[in-house]
């Protein structure tokens, strides 16, 4: 298994135990816990999040109501869970920002969203930087003025793309379908 980024995630109590267990899969957690035994081995060993972080640890508190917010700085994400979607909390301590489907919640776009240090958050490149659209094709990516912005130039690219051979905006990675059976990509220019 590849190394999973470490996480404290905070999710409210009111879900089934069969739930539970599917997220503890979906999510690669290795423990769970009520937010009361969380508060006290915090309490002992104030440390205990940064050994969770070192370790590369995932840990699943169970909130038993989302006005306690005591220890909540150390959580890397809070989650709600409702009717088969995962509502993580802006900042954790917010409103529901984003939702995601239980069978598609994903660790890394929970860290993602919330920005945490565990997993890199990639630059947003070419659609947005710098007001124009960036049109992509087999023929490779533009943006639709002159194609020379400087914010373009700045997203995704650097080593990483030339590592990937992936285009600026991030999208044209190769895949093996692409390399295997798709002659465009296979004859394509750089």
């Amino acid at each position: 298994m590849a190394h999973l980024p470490a996480a404290i995630i905070f999710i409210n109590q009111d879900i089934s135990e069969d739930q539970k267990i599917f997220i503890g899969k979906q999510l690669h957690v290795l423990e769970t816990m009520t937010k009361q035994e969380f508060d006290m081995r915090v309490s002992v060993d104030p440390n205990y999040p940064a050994i969770i972080r070192a370790m590369k640890e995932r840990v699943l508190v169970i909130l038993t109501t989302f006005q306690d917010t005591v220890n909540r700085q150390h959580a890397d994400a809070v989650l709600f869970f409702k009717a088969g979607l995962a509502y993580i909390e802006n900042k954790n301590v917010g409103p529901p920002k984003l939702a995601i489907d239980l069978q598609r919640l994903d660790i890394y776009a929970i860290l993602r969203f919330n920005k945490s240090s565990e997993v890199v958050v990639l630059p947003q490149g070419g659609s947005s930087c710098c007001g124009f659209r960036c049109t992509c094709s087999m023929d490779g990516c533009r943006c639709c003025h002159d194609g020379n912005c400087p914010s373009c130039a700045n997203g995704l690219g650097g080593i990483f793309a030339i590592q990937l051979r992936a285009s600026l905006c991030g999208i044209h990675a190769p895949s093996c379908d692409s390399l295997m059976h798709n002659e465009k990509w296979k004859n394509r220019n750089y």
